[in-house]
């Protein structure tokens, strides 16, 4: 009986520990809402959580193939990225630099995707427990910025202002006010919305529910380029690790390929994976 070698083990588990935790992440980003502001956090946890699996991987198939380097040590690992997921990113831009010629995707707007991928990296290294330490007085809150709300002020105000048509704006605007002329004497509304201003009428409640929608659904299109991004290194890494007699590299491409498509695939879904 063909067994599984054991050296490929551990790599297989992080390839799935990776690709369960970006999928899970990305299903929960398309859902966030200011009423559940929870899923914000979940999202941010599996996405920061897959980029950072996947990174890593990258990074020690590559070291594993490059002339004269051997795999990182863990002092290494935790000295040079810990988990700084833009640390990560710098290096995989570096790698991707060598494989230029093999590579089919790239990030469709790089400022953006930084400032996402800032935002998670925050979120990996030291605002996770952003909400506990305000409710225990932590001082080092003073120097961190809300995950929720960072995520709203820069990423879906940008949707908001390039991905929001103008004729959607205007419907959106006017079935708002219906809305509002029409059941407001009968209903209270009192939510509070990501970047923190009260949402307080049956008009701000019904706009920014459309506005929603659009928002999920381009800030999940960011995050899942960022992953494809990674992703579709493993495919060149795995062959060239394999020409150079490494042959401990199992088929990792295949956790990701899910990951192997354009930008309306990911527009079209609502789940990942």
């Amino acid at each position: 009986m063909r067994r599984i070698p054991a050296s490929w083990r551990p790599m297989l588990r992080e390839a799935g520990i990776g690709a369960s935790s970006i999928y899970s992440g990305l299903t929960a980003l398309r859902k966030a809402n200011y009423a559940e502001q929870s899923l914000y956090d979940q999202a941010f946890f599996g996405i920061s959580i897959g980029l950072e699996r996947m990174m890593k991987l990258a990074i020690l198939i590559h070291a594993r193939t490059a002339a004269g380097t051997g795999p990182p040590t863990e002092k290494q690992f935790r000295r040079e990225y810990s988990h700084d997921l833009l640390k990560l990113f710098a290096k995989i831009e570096e790698i991707r630099v060598l494989y230029a010629g093999r590579l089919h995707w790239s990030l469709p707007n790089i400022d953006v995707s930084l400032k996402a991928l800032g935002i998670i990296s925050d979120f990996a290294q030291i605002t996770r427990y952003y909400n506990m330490d305000l409710l225990v007085g932590s001082a080092r809150v003073t120097s961190m910025r809300d995950p929720v709300e960072a995520w709203y002020s820069e990423i879906a105000s940008w949707i908001l202002e390039v991905k929001y048509p103008e004729k959607r704006k205007a419907r959106d605007e006017r079935w708002a006010e219906f809305l509002d002329a029409t059941i407001s004497e009968f209903s209270a509304v009192a939510f509070t919305a990501e970047d923190g201003t009260p949402i307080s009428t049956i008009r701000e409640a019904t706009l920014r529910s459309s506005q929603m929608e659009i928002i999920q659904r381009e800030g999940t299109v960011v995050c899942a380029c960022l992953a494809r991004h990674v992703s579709e290194l493993f495919f060149p890494l795995e062959m060239d690790a394999r020409k150079n007699g490494a042959a401990d590299v199992p088929s990792l491409h295949e956790f990701f390929a899910f990951l192997n498509n354009k930008e309306s695939f990911f527009r079209s879904r609502k789940t990942f994976g």
